[in-house]
């Protein structure tokens, strides 16, 4: 029995998976389009600023610690946000800009609902390592924002990997050095340590390798399709 190729199978559609902030293909693999910003533009300084002091370390060395490193001093933090929700409305997908902040309100707003839901589990760990139960509900200047954000990105409102936590997550310390996960830190974290940073900085390493991969499938698809071993 004749078997039918579906060509929809052959067909690898590159450079047309772009969302505004990715772009899937053989020049940027399944890394960003370009760098995330490091931080979210001022209009949204209270909300960065609450990102700056989080980490449960802001210095390991000194053993300074931030928001998570004190019971309850996130939601004091968190209290005191204002919500933006009329501010991201605002925000035009359309518009490279806007696309980029979006992305990067993204990562604020996820980092900061996981930190605010978690702290309370984290802080009332058992002696046997066992963790507490964490929030279950966000305050208004969280969620309403939040949900807008993803909304409009097309995204769902939780810590992902992509958007968040790993992929547009990155800082280059020397922009000439490229992806090397030691040439990288994070733009959000939890810890404020280099385990944290080394591992999540990692995964955009392997997935700066990723583009010559995407190429070389499409390449082989198309070679399929003309039947043609060279490419």
């Amino acid at each position: 029995m004749e078997t039918k190729t579906d060509e929809r199978m052959l067909q690898f559609p590159e450079n047309q998976f772009d969302d505004g902030f990715f772009n899937i293909g053989r020049k940027n693999g399944f890394l960003p389009k370009f760098d995330p910003a490091p931080c979210v533009s001022s209009q949204f300084s209270p909300l960065q600023d609450i990102l700056e002091q989080m980490p449960v370390y802001l210095s390991v060395e000194n053993k300074e610690k931030g928001l998570l490193g004190t019971p309850g001093a996130i939601v004091k933090a968190v209290a005191n946000l204002p919500n933006f929700s009329t501010t991201v409305e605002e925000l035009d997908t359309s518009c490279e800009e806007d696309m980029r902040q979006l992305q990067v309100l993204f990562r604020a707003y996820a980092f900061l609902s996981s930190a605010y839901l978690l702290e309370k589990a984290y802080h009332s760990q058992s002696a046997d390592g066992t963790y507490g139960r964490a929030r279950n509900k966000l305050p208004v200047q969280l969620a309403v924002p939040f949900a807008l954000v993803a909304e409009k990105l097309e995204q769902q409102p939780f810590l992902e990997y992509h958007y968040a936590y790993s992929l547009g997550n990155y800082i280059k310390i020397d922009p000439k050095r490229g992806f090397h996960w030691s040439n990288l830190k994070m733009a959000c974290c939890f810890s404020g340590k280099k385990d944290e940073q080394g591992f999540i900085m990692l995964h955009v390493t392997i997935n700066s390798f990723s583009g010559p991969l995407i190429g070389g499938i499409s390449d082989s698809l198309a070679g399929a399709r003309k039947n043609d071993s060279k490419l």
